[in-house]
């Protein structure tokens, strides 16, 4: 009897885990770190209702317009509520010419909240 199907899911999630832990580390080393700016992309209310004191907010639909302001020599941590307008926008950001740019996820990824 073949016991694959049982094991490589609990293999898969095992290393989504680990995966996830080591990928929450770096984030949170990179907003430790002084010159790094962490930018929430959700709507003014969302983040009015919660938020990373030292993030910045620009809602995804304005980051194409402020984004010859940002130093391009600076990480940047992007975050939203759940992790897709993030990955937008860090896509955005790394077409734009930022190569030290990381996808928090969640805002709340982003503190000890």
């Amino acid at each position: 009897m073949a016991y694959w199907n049982i094991w490589l899911p609990l293999v898969i999630l095992a290393a989504y885990l680990v995966w996830k832990r080591v990928r929450m580390r770096r984030v949170q080393s990179l907003i430790a770190a002084p010159s790094t700016f962490i930018i929430d992309v959700r709507t003014r209310a969302e983040f009015a209702s919660g938020a990373n004191e030292k993030s910045l907010n620009i809602p995804l639909d304005e980051l194409p317009v402020k984004i010859a302001q940002l130093d391009r020599r600076r990480p940047i941590v992007v975050c939203c509520a759940s992790g897709g307008r993030s990955a937008l926008a860090a896509a955005m950001l790394r077409n734009n010419g930022f190569a030290q740019v990381t996808n928090a996820g969640a805002w709340t990824n982003t503190c000890a909240c």
